[in-house]
């Protein structure tokens, strides 16, 4: 049998390469930010972080704001599919 502590790192390790697929995952499910965001809505936080509005920076912006989405998405998924989980081995 193994020892408690190698079954919890290998929980621990599932549970990050889980997280990590769905990061890769939702990365590239989703469209590019320029579709689904207002450009003047991208603009104004532009802006607000580099103090100017150019190609360069607006294009950094749609990236940290796809980077957040995907992150914010990403941890949704993974909270409810290991309670999910959980609630299912429970039963």
């Amino acid at each position: 049998m193994l020892p408690v502590a190698l079954i919890t790192l290998a929980r621990k390790i599932s549970k990050i390469i889980y997280f990590i697929l769905l990061f890769l995952v939702l990365g590239r499910a989703l469209p590019r930010p320029e579709i689904y965001l207002d450009y003047d809505i991208a603009r104004d936080i532009c802006h607000f972080l580099f103090g100017s509005v150019n190609a360069d920076t607006m294009y950094d912006t749609f990236f940290y704001i796809s980077l957040i989405i995907v992150i914010f998405l990403s941890a949704v998924l993974y909270i409810i599919t290991l309670q999910l989980i959980s609630t299912i081995r429970s039963k």
